[in-house]
Formats: C-alpha cells, structure tokens, sequence
C-alpha cells in the first residue's frame, strides 16, 4: 500500500505524528532499497501541481459566487442589465469545468508515482544487494562456536556430515509420496504430483505449523489467490503489472478491468489493512499455495 501524501508535504509537519512533513526520511529510505530518491521529488512536483489546479478552482468559485452576489443578484432585483456580469461568470464556470477535468489525471499521475516511494526500512535491516549479508536472527541448534546471534549468514560455515543425506525428492519417491515425471509433463521443469504418503505428510506439516503458532497466539489467514485491479495497483512495486504472468482475467488494455493471481501471499495481507493506519502488535500467520508456483503450500 503506498504511504500517506502527508508524509512527503513538508508544510504538514507536526508534533503529534512522527512522519508527517518528513520527505527527507524517505529519501533515505528509498535510497536504501536502492531505488531513486527523486522519486519523492517527481511526487512532490505532481503534487504542487494538484494543489495549484485546487487552488485555482477555489479562487474563481470565489470570484464567481462574488460576481453573484454582489452584482448580478443585486441588479435582478433593481430590474437592471447584467449581461456582461452574467458572461463574465459563464466564462468563470467554464475554466472551472476545464480544471475540475484535469483534477482526476493529476491525482492518478501522483498516486502512480506515489507507489515509487518505499516504505520506511527498519533501523536493524542490513542493507545490501547480496543475500549473503541477510541477517540470522533465529537460533540454531547446536549453535555454531565462535557465533553470536544476529550475524551475516555469510560468516556461518556448516561443515557437510560424514554421509550425505538423502534429498526430500529421494525421501518422498522411496515412500511412494510423490510422481514426478507426470507432474514435470503437467506443469513443467520442477512440477510433481504428490500422493499417497506425501499428501498425508504435506498436510500434516501444514496443520503442525499452524498449531504450533496458534498455540503461541498467531493469528491464521488464508487470503485469497486473486485481487481486481485497483486493490492490485495500491500495493505492487511494478508499473508493468499488466504485462506479468498473474494477469488472469480482462483485457490488457482494459484500464479498469482484470484479475490478478497473487505472486505473493503478502500482497493479499497487505490488503487486509488497506486504509488503516493505526500501528497493531498483532502476530499473524498465513497459509496459502505458493501462487508464483501453484506448487506447493507455504505458511509465513
């Protein structure tokens, strides 16, 4: 979902909100995620843009309602010509009309640019292109020596045992738990079927998860796999959304119309507290079928 307008205005800032007026933060925030920081420029601009056009339209629906009052009214109730005050006013309205149209595509240009601002990235988010500097916050068990948690997961060496392991593929296929040349046929490189065993098992990890976190309090979503077009555009990053492989329904070029199957089952949590912006220490799980497969189910 893209932030709050507010949080870019500069004349909004205010004590009583910890964002408000703030651009600069975003700025760095979007430098971070290494994206553009002039992103918020080019907002900002559109925006000036907005509140100018705003403006205008109040300034003349004051001259006219001016021009109303104190001349026209006035002269129909003297019974005296008010021709010229009367054009005057119908050339007044008419900008108005012209600037009320340019309104709409003013505010769809800013909220599309608007989506280019990120949100702001936690203090303890390491901030790099290489996944290898991710953080390991979660305890392992044993712990490794000489390591203290959080830490690079690229400092953490995991010597391989004596004897390989077996691989799940070889673990399910010895229990009869899955079919994996019917599934590549099916859905291609990777796809399988499972079945017998495996769908017992797959089930059963789903449901242990889920207990195992309702236990501590969570609670369980299970969004949908689909969102219309709007809901879609307030939280993807991609201005060619249109163009991806989860546009499922509607014509490409309908600009109103259309479904999309869900990439990620986070864009659909996000939805959940669209327009809400009071902060909650709510714990959530969710489950889902990974969607950017169809493949296999995944609990967050």
């Amino acid at each position: 979902m893209p932030i709050d307008i507010n949080y870019l205005r500069e004349y909004k800032l205010s004590e009583s909100h910890p964002l408000c007026g703030k651009p600069d933060i975003f700025r760095e925030a979007n430098a971070k995620r290494y994206l553009d920081p002039k992103a918020i420029d080019d907002v900002l601009a559109i925006d000036e843009e907005w509140r100018s056009a705003s403006s205008d339209i109040s300034t003349l629906r004051q001259k006219a309602n001016e021009i109303q009052k104190n001349v026209i009214a006035p002269a129909k109730k003297a019974k005296l010509p008010c021709e010229e005050a009367v054009a005057e006013v119908k050339v007044l309205k008419e900008k108005i009309a012209l600037l009320e149209k340019t309104i709409p595509l003013i505010e769809a240009r800013r909220a599309k640019e608007l989506r280019r601002v990120g949100n702001i990235v936690d203090a303890e988010v390491p901030f790099s292109k290489d996944e290898d500097n991710d953080s390991l916050v979660v305890n392992l068990n044993p712990l490794p020596e000489n390591v203290s948690l959080p830490c690079r997961i690229a400092d953490l060496q995991s010597p391989p045992p004596p004897t390989a392991p077996l691989q799940h593929d070889e673990l399910l296929w010895r229990i009869d738990g899955y079919e994996p040349a019917k599934g590549v046929a099916v859905a291609g490189h990777r796809g399988y079927f499972l079945k017998n065993a495996g769908v017992m098992l797959n089930q059963a990890l789903i449901n242990y998860g889920i207990a195992f976190l309702r236990k501590r309090e969570y609670e369980v979503l299970q969004p949908p796999y689909f969102m219309n077009k709007d809901v879609m555009a307030g939280i993807a990053q991609l201005d060619d959304f249109d163009e991806q492989l989860y546009k499922v329904s509607g014509k490409t070029d309908d600009p109103d119309g259309g479904e999309f199957r869900v990439a990620m089952l986070q864009s659909t949590y996000y939805t959940h507290y669209t327009n809400i912006y009071t902060i909650y220490s709510i714990q959530y799980t969710l489950y889902t079928i990974c969607a950017s497969s169809l493949r296999s189910p995944t609990i967050l």
